[in-house]
Formats: C-alpha cells, sequence, structure tokens
C-alpha cells in the first residue's frame, strides 16, 4: 500500500513538473524570457579584446541555436576588439545588456557588431494583388501570417544626379490569412512595373527585444563597427540605446543602427551622440530601408551630417525628439511628428506622398522642408503644421525650398510631372532674426530655368498665426511660378 501511495505521489509530482514547464513555455513567450549569459561562456577569463568579442560571439550563436534570449546582467563593462575577418554576431529574439557598456575598437574591417536576420523565400505575386493588398487567391500568402517584401525590378530612378546609382522601390506589408491591412506607396498595375517578391512566416504574438546598452567606438579605430543591422523583421523595439562616436577620424558612410525590411518597429530612449560622417560626406545614426509602421520615442541625436538616411519609408512617427535631420532620399508616404526639436540642417524629401505633418515642433537654424534635386522625383504630397514654432533668419527664410531643380523630364510615368506640395499652417509663430522684412512660404528661387507648370499644389492655408515682427511681410513664393491649378491663398 505505500509503495502504491508513494507511486501516486510520483505521478502527481511528475504532472505537476510538466505542467509548470508548459506554463513556463508559455510565459517565455509573453512576459519572461529565458536567457543565458555571456558569463557562462567564460567573459570574464578571456583576457584581450578579441577573447572577448568571441565570447559574445559564442553565447549569442549559441542563444540563437537554443531559442532563448541574452542577457548581460552582472557585466558593467566589456571592451571588444574586433578580429580579421569578423562576421556580426548573430542576436536571438530577446537582447537585454542590463546596462552594460561596450566599448570597440576597429582596426580589421567594416562590420556590424550585431544583426538580426532572417531568410526569405521567393514567391509569384501579381501588381493587382499588391495593390487591393488582397492575396486571398495567392496559395502561398492565402493562408498563415507572412511578411511579404516587394521591390520592383524596373528602376524608380535611373540615375540619381551627381552619382553612379539609380533607385529602387521596395515596400514592405504583413499579410494576414492573404490580406494585409495597407497597400504599397504607390501603384504596381503600371506598364513598367515590375514586382519581384518574397517572404517569410512570422508568429504576430513574437516581439524582438534590444535594450540597455551604452555602445562606445574608440578614437584609435581606423574602420567603422556598426552597432546592430535587423534585416526582414516582424514586431521589433529597441529601447535605450547610446551610441558614443569620437569626431576627428575621418571615418564616414556609417550606418550605426541599419533596418532592411522591416515592419514595425519602436525605438525608444535612443542617444546618438556623433556619427562616421563629415560636414560635407554622409554617415548615419540610423539608416531605414523599406520599413512600414516604424515610431521614435525621446529620440536625441547629433551627427556632422544628417542623422537619418532613409529610402522606402512607408509610415513613420517621431515623438519627443530632438535631431538635426530627418530624410527620405526616395520613395515614402505619410510622416508625422510631434513635440519635436529640429536643429541646423534640414528635412529632405523626393518621392514622397500622403501628408508630411508637424504638431508642436520647433526650427531652429533649420529648413523645414527640402526638396532634393538629384532624384528629379517632385511628386504629390500635402505638408501640414500645427502649432509650431519657426524661427528663420536670412539663410533660413522660408518654410519649404529647394537645394536646387532639375527641369529635365523624369523617365519614370510616375514621376513625369513636378508638383509641389500644398501647405496648411495653423496657430503657428514664426520669429524672424532681426533685419529680416520677408519671409516665405515657398523658396522657388532655384526653379527660375523651369518652363513648365506645377502640378498638385491647390491651397496655401495659413489661420492663426503670430510673429515678433508685424512690420516684416510673408509672400506666398520667393518667385512667381505656373501652375495648373489655381492656388487658392486662404490667410
Amino acid at each position: 500500500m505505500k509503495g502504491l501511495v508513494w507511486t501516486y505521489r510520483m505521478v502527481v509530482c511528475i504532472g505537476l513538473v510538466a505542467l509548470l514547464c508548459s506554463c513556463n513555455k508559455v510565459l517565455v513567450r509573453h512576459t519572461a524570457v529565458q536567457t543565458i549569459n555571456p558569463i557562462q561562456f567564460g567573459l570574464k577569463k578571456a583576457k584581450t579584446g578579441e577573447e572577448r568579442y568571441y565570447v559574445l560571439q559564442r553565447t549569442h550563436e549559441e542563444a540563437r541555436r537554443l531559442g532563448v534570449g541574452v542577457s548581460y546582467a552582472g557585466i558593467k563593462e566589456i571592451h571588444v576588439e574586433i578580429p580579421s575577418n569578423p562576421h556580426s554576431i548573430p542576436l536571438s529574439c530577446y537582447t537585454d545588456f542590463a546596462g552594460a557598456t561596450i566599448t570597440v575598437e576597429n582596426k580589421q574591417k567594416n562590420v556590424s557588431l550585431f544583426s538580426l536576420s532572417a531568410d526569405l523565400t521567393s514567391v509569384e505575386v501579381k501588381g493587382n494583388e499588391i495593390d487591393n493588398h488582397d492575396f486571398s487567391q495567392n496559395p502561398v500568402l492565402g493562408i498563415g501570417n507572412k511578411l511579404l517584401v516587394i521591390k520592383d525590378k524596373t528602376p524608380w530612378v535611373e540615375n540619381r544626379i551627381g552619382h553612379d546609382y539609380g533607385a529602387t522601390r521596395k515596400d514592405i506589408m504583413l499579410v494576414k490569412d492573404g490580406k494585409s491591412g495597407h497597400g504599397p506607396v504607390q501603384s504596381y498595375c503600371t506598364s513598367v512595373s515590375c514586382p519581384e517578391c518574397s517572404y517569410r512566416d512570422v508568429d504576430v504574438s513574437d516581439k524582438l527585444i534590444i535594450k540597455n546598452v551604452v555602445f562606445n567606438r574608440t578614437e584609435n579605430s581606423s574602420h567603422i563597427t556598426r552597432f546592430v543591422k535587423i534585416e526582414n523583421q516582424y514586431n521589433v523595439e529597441l529601447s535605450n540605446i547610446t551610441i558614443n562616436t569620437p569626431d576627428g577620424s575621418g571615418l564616414y558612410r556609417d550606418r550605426a543602427i541599419y533596418i532592411v525590411n522591416c515592419s514595425d518597429v519602436v525605438f525608444t530612449g535612443i542617444t546618438i551622440n556623433g556619427t562616421y560622417s563629415l560636414t560635407e560626406t554622409y554617415g548615419y545614426g540610423i539608416s531605414l530601408d523599406n520599413t512600414y509602421n516604424v515610431s521614435f520615442f525621446d529620440l536625441y541625436a547629433r551627427g556632422n551630417w544628417g542623422v537619418f538616411g532613409n529610402n522606402n519609408v512607408h509610415k513613420a512617427f517621431l515623438k519627443n525628439c530632438d535631431i538635426n535631420r530627418f530624410d527620405i532620399h526616395c520613395y515614402g508616404k505619410d510622416i508625422s511628428f510631434e513635440d519635436c526639436n529640429f536643429v541646423n540642417l534640414y528635412n529632405q524629401f523626393s518621392s514622397v506622398y500622403g501628408l508630411v505633418s508637424f504638431t508642436n515642433c520647433n526650427f531652429s537654424n533649420f529648413t523645414p522642408i527640402l526638396m532634393g534635386r538629384s532624384y528629379n522625383a517632385y511628386t504629390a504630397y500635402d505638408v501640414r503644421f500645427e502649432k509650431c514654432s519657426f524661427n528663420l533668419d536670412k539663410k533660413h527664410n522660408s518654410i519649404i525650398n529647394f537645394s536646387g531643380f532639375t527641369t529635365e523630364e523624369n523617365k519614370r510615368t510616375e514621376l513625369k510631372e513636378k508638383c509641389l506640395p500644398n501647405v496648411t499652417m495653423l496657430d503657428c509663430r514664426v520669429n524672424l532674426a532681426e533685419g529680416m522684412k520677408k519671409w516665405y512660404v515657398y523658396n522657388t528661387k532655384k526653379t527660375k530655368d523651369y518652363e513648365g507648370r506645377f502640378s498638385h499644389i491647390s491651397e496655401v492655408k495659413i489661420e492663426g498665426l503670430s510673429t515678433n515682427r508685424t512690420s516684416a511681410t510673408m509672400e506666398v513664393f520667393s518667385k512667381n511660378i505656373e501652375t495648373v491649378n489655381k492656388v487658392q491663398e486662404c490667410r
């Protein structure tokens, strides 16, 4: 009898253990995360920067193999040296650096220290499926959750003026059982569009997390170490990350944080103190290429060059950010800013659509909208400012300006027309520097050689405007232009 009772108790205990293990697997997904730590892989015994690099590499590779996260709890500082022939360290679904400071010396080659990537599989997709964001009849995309990456094989811009490359448009969609919640930036049902598509399966309940790190790049580094490249991902969160870059290295072409083919990405509490860039040569703190629904909260970023360098961005939101530039080099839609501070440079857009909106934002030594010339892509969109302050000076004397103007007609049908955005300014304030007698909504001086007519623009609406110099005058255009539509001025 005692044996039977003992056996019964053992069965109950085993059952309870199994149940607890089963519950723990559920908790891993939703609340807690099982992790491993570099200390377990010999970090404290590593004597050189290269040895520490390999410890981190082994740790994260094992986390990927086991399907667990990595925690740096108990680690305050790590000095890493990039070895010869380095490879990016692969991240798993969860990385908490736990406040650690990682200092990297690189005298070998340019590399991203960390990366998070997934493979894609080709799939045949028709243009009307993309435009209607309905793939229910597609044998591959009709069932399950898929991240769909779309690339137009026909160049959007054949050659960027002054460069040896053009621009390729891309879109990304989350497809749930054959349906996506949004369409592309522009139609793929045109005579020249040639969509090339690929996908991966995703678990929409998963979130990929990277957080709590200070990333330092040393003064004696001769090559660029980027912090992270994230590619082909859905539902990503980066938080509490500081990147420090010394000035004077002469290095450029930075992409400290590089996001490629990602949907639903959130940045919170990111600080970027400097980038590998020069005042006349590019380098970015954050670079986006083909993203949908990306948000930034409490971002502070400075660099010699503009801190953002983006392409193919559909739906971006920035709140409580303090930056020197946001841009879309080419192809994007629907960008909004709230409670942001812009200083020293400009926001630049080419080939954007939808609405670019600013609410309660401040602009100092800054051009709010600069229209680039190199892509020759002056597309139709609208701009809205509400409760914004503009600190204008003689150099920055307009709300919208041109970096130059290309009079030639673009070969791509969608880009043949040259458009100007409609502008709405509600309850804004314009502060003019001493000696200024005029300011402009559009500085059209650089369009002087264009003999054609501008499309799209039909309204300039200014209500509730205040200024520190009531004697100064506002003019809509610095140089009169011809427009397809009659422009209604409401002020």
